[in-house]
């Protein structure tokens, strides 16, 4: 089977700066990390982050297209919240650029609002509809289901 690849290098000021808490950090979540001088390597799972010259490279490999865009996600999050502000502007090319809508992601209709149950969590009902590539005839269709979320005060 042929992996799919994804890269992106990112124009950073003090990227070798950065380097080292992202590797800290994602060491938490089992990244193997190999440090070469200066410039920084890691080595996630099926990621390489190497920083050098003002520029942080990033290359994403994966089995299959929807692995690939969490990776993706994973990487350029990570990024972005370790290098402060202003946020680094970041363009992939490669593999899995064709996906529009996160494959995690699920399109559902609120059906119901109840009043907030406190200043910053409210309760929803909500009808899922289908994924993308989910036949339509799908169980789950139609099914409405509840969940509570923390959010901005409510406004009177």
């Amino acid at each position: 089977m042929t992996r799919l690849v994804a890269e992106t290098d990112i124009a950073m000021a003090d990227a070798e700066a950065l380097i080292g808490p992202v590797c800290e950090h994602l060491a938490e979540h089992g990244a193997t990390i190999d440090r070469d001088g200066d410039a920084g390597i890691l080595i996630w799972p099926q990621a390489r982050l190497q920083a050098g010259g003002g520029r942080l490279t990033a290359r994403a490999e994966a089995d299959d297209r929807e692995s690939l865009y969490l990776l993706k996600f994973g990487i350029a999050s990570h990024v972005i919240e370790f290098a402060g502000e202003p946020s680094p502007s970041m363009a992939w090319s490669g593999g899995g650029l064709d996906i529009v809508t996160p494959p995690n992601f699920r399109v559902a209709t609120v059906v119901a609002v109840a009043e907030p149950l406190c200043p910053r969590f409210r309760a929803s009902s909500r009808r899922r509809r289908p994924s993308c590539g989910e036949p339509r005839s799908s169980r789950s269709e139609g099914r409405t289901t509840s969940s509570r979320s923390f959010g901005p005060k409510a406004s009177n």
